[in-house]
């Protein structure tokens, strides 16, 4: 039998169970070494998310938290009236996704989005992280290409 994940919003209960997921994002990502976090940051990042009123939503199987979706509302700089809603990380433990989970955890983003107000919401990914794969699921999704981002270390 294949059990589904529950899809909800993290509480302040789920911090212990998020900073290993934290950690592994971060020693998975392609500029994750130039940042090198400490548990703290971890941690302090994620109350950051909170205090900005953002969520970390996350697919929790069997009491553990397999996925994580963490977001942010940001507003258009040229655009007064308008809000975006901006993915700041997306995370599914690599035994878990071959399923559903990461369109679930988009969909709650999107619904948590559109019940913040507001008017986009943007995805992203990082290169050489399967990039080709991903980009069928969110153009399957309706989103599209808009910018690239580049990063330098200071």
């Amino acid at each position: 039998m294949i059990m589904t994940p529950a899809i909800r919003h993290a509480t302040a209960d789920d911090i212990q169970q998020l900073l290993p997921i934290g950690r592994r994002f971060a020693d998975y990502v392609p500029h994750g070494d130039s940042l090198r976090p400490s548990d703290d940051d971890i941690l302090s990042g994620i109350e950051s998310v909170w205090n900005a009123g953002g969520t970390i939503i996350v697919a929790e199987l069997d009491g553990r938290i397999i996925g994580t979706l963490v977001a942010v509302l940001s507003p258009v700089w040229y655009c007064a009236a308008k809000q975006y809603a901006t993915e700041l990380g997306w995370w599914i433990e690599l035994e878990h996704r071959k399923g559903m989970t990461a369109l679930r955890l988009i969909r709650e983003y999107e619904r948590w989005a559109e019940e913040c107000g507001a008017d986009v919401a943007t995805m992203c990914f990082m290169y050489g992280t399967q990039e080709e794969r991903i980009d069928r699921l969110y153009t399957a999704l309706n989103y599209r290409q808009v910018e690239t981002t580049f990063m330098k270390t200071l």
